[in-house]
Parts: C-alpha cells; sequence; structure tokens
C-alpha cells in the first residue's frame, strides 16, 4: 500500500498551484496512471473538507473528516491501523509523519522523488501510446471502402 500526502505531492510539481481543484485533479490523474501501470494500490490524502472517502479508477481518497483535522491525521491515523505496515510505502515531505512511519516500519520515499517517478510514468505512457501503429484494416473493411469510394472488387473504378 502506498500512502500518499497529496498537498505535498502537488506542491513539488512546478505548473500546479496548490489547493486548488485542478492541482488536486492533476494529482489524482497522475495517481491513477501510476498505480495503473505499476499494479500499486494507493490511499492518497488530501487536506478539506469533502467526502470523507471514495474511490477514484483504483485509487482510494480520503479526506479529513469528524476524527481528522488535516491529511496528515489521515495518513498518521492509517499508518497506525494498517497491519502491513512493512509492506507500505509513505510519500511525504512531513518530518513527523516520515518519522512515525518508520517507527512502524513503512518505507518512505520524499514527494519531490515520487513526483519524479509520476513524471517518468507518463512520458512512458505517452511514448508508448505514439509508437502505437494503428491495425491494418482487414479484408472487409477494405472492401467497404472501396465501394464506399466508388471501386469495383478487381480495383477499377466504376463508372
Amino acid at each position: 500500500m502506498y500512502y500518499i500526502d497529496g498537498n505535498n505531492l502537488a506542491g513539488v510539481i512546478p505548473e500546479l498551484e496548490v489547493g486548488t481543484p485542478q492541482a488536486e485533479a492533476a494529482v489524482i490523474r497522475l495517481i491513477q496512471l501510476w498505480a495503473k501501470t505499476s499494479g500499486k494500490k494507493v490511499t492518497l490524502a488530501f487536506d478539506g473538507h469533502r467526502t470523507a472517502e471514495r474511490q477514484a479508477s483504483g485509487v482510494r481518497l480520503v479526506y479529513p473528516g469528524a476524527q481528522d483535522s488535516n491529511a496528515d491525521d489521515v495518513l498518521r491515523r492509517l499508518i497506525s491501523k494498517d497491519t502491513q505496515r512493512t509492506n507500505s510505502t509513505l510519500v511525504s515531505n512531513d518530518g513527523e509523519l516520515v518519522r512515525l512511519a518508520r517507527s512502524h516500519g513503512v518505507r518512505h520515499v520524499y514527494a519531490r522523488e515520487f513526483a519524479r517517478l509520476l513524471k517518468e510514468t507518463e512520458q512512458q505512457v505517452t511514448n508508448e501510446q505514439s509508437e502505437r501503429k494503428p491495425a491494418a484494416p482487414t479484408d472487409a473493411e477494405v472492401t467497404e471502402w472501396m465501394k464506399y469510394f466508388g471501386f469495383r472488387p478487381d480495383g477499377n473504378r466504376r463508372k
């Protein structure tokens, strides 16, 4: 499980303005892409009071609820309750949160390092998509287009 502080992550991506809906949406999109390509499970926490928890294409989004005042509190609570902590990783720049995670055996990655990984993943997926060649048309599709443009089966144009 990856526990990610969405606000920390947005803060290290230069083109994003922390705390805006656009920044949140961009971080969610990057995390979804990374989670899909890596196969990792992700819990992404943001500050702000919205629906306490929801799923977004395989990424669990959590926000502070009645028992938490911010995303750090949410992550602190989730890490403390995690029964498989040694298989988990925290992405955050918050020193206190990092110390707690490490004391529980949770690995740690700074937000800037993780942002670099996200950008690399995004670039790799973009490159793979641009390298894909379109599939060759089937014989039936060629025949259909030939008819559409006025050609006979022998390849000559109808008069």
